[in-house]
């Protein structure tokens, strides 16, 4: 898989979240997970989608950089993406050991797609290549871990949180207003609070059990495993 495909299969869960969730996703929610608020505090999700904005404008430094910031908060999506420009030397230097670790890193929760993509890499690795990677995959798995970065995202959603109740808590303030487009009208509407507050976007837990089960089973036909993923080689078009 390339770095279009795993692009693609980011684009397509993040489509098709709303049919792999436990209940469909309201319009209102729909509004409030595409707002600037909703993500200032999940993080993982904003920076994936700055970096999936800098691969469509060819701007691959960039795209690497925004994939680093948002596998700081748990996205294993990101830093799948990583692995993957570091395996083809797309905007950073090829370095086919690091790249076996951060999608060793991609594959910690056992998403099907990650752990395919991880054991593909490994076949191709040299001895001295898998050295490399078990010694440098520490470095990249104390910065960005479960363990470490998920803290991080659970912090902002608990900040935010505290700011829809009436205490830490978590009891919803009563005079709690939240306004949306209303569909048809254009007009503003004041949003019903249980779907601003469903618990799948603002609870740690259960928004990275909610991932889980995304991942868990992608979309079907975008993802094809099987053979060992070739080694694309240098760019037939690059300068000498």
């Amino acid at each position: 898989m390339n770095a279009p495909a795993i692009r693609g299969l980011l684009l397509a869960v993040l489509l098709s979240g709303a049919a792999h969730a436990q209940r469909p996703v309201s319009s209102v929610e729909s509004q409030v997970m595409q707002g600037s608020d909703y993500l200032h505090y999940h993080r993982d999700l904003k920076y994936r989608l700055e970096g999936l904005a800098h691969l469509d404008n060819a701007e691959l430094p960039q795209a690497h950089a925004a994939f680093v910031r948002a596998s700081r908060y748990a996205d294993k999506p990101s830093q799948a993406m990583v692995a993957q420009m570091h395996w083809r030397g797309d905007g950073v230097p090829r370095d086919r050991a690091l790249a076996y670790a951060w999608m060793d890193l991609a594959a910690e929760r056992g998403y099907p797609s990650f752990v395919a993509l991880r054991e593909n890499y490994w076949v191709q690795l040299t001895p001295a290549e898998r050295s490399a990677a078990v010694e440098r995959g520490r470095a990249v798995f104390a910065e960005h871990a479960d363990a470490v970065a998920k803290p991080r995202l659970e912090h902002l959603l608990r900040k935010k949180r505290t700011t829809f109740t009436d205490s830490r808590v978590g009891v919803v303030a009563r005079g709690l207003k939240i306004l949306v487009v209303e569909p048809g009208t254009g007009l503003w509407a004041r949003a019903p609070r249980d779907q601003v507050l469903a618990t799948e976007f603002w609870n740690a837990d259960r928004y990275f059990a909610w991932q889980d089960r995304l991942w868990a089973r992608p979309p079907a036909g975008v993802v094809s495993v099987g053979q060992p993923i070739a080694d694309d080689g240098p760019d037939p078009n690059a300068e000498p």
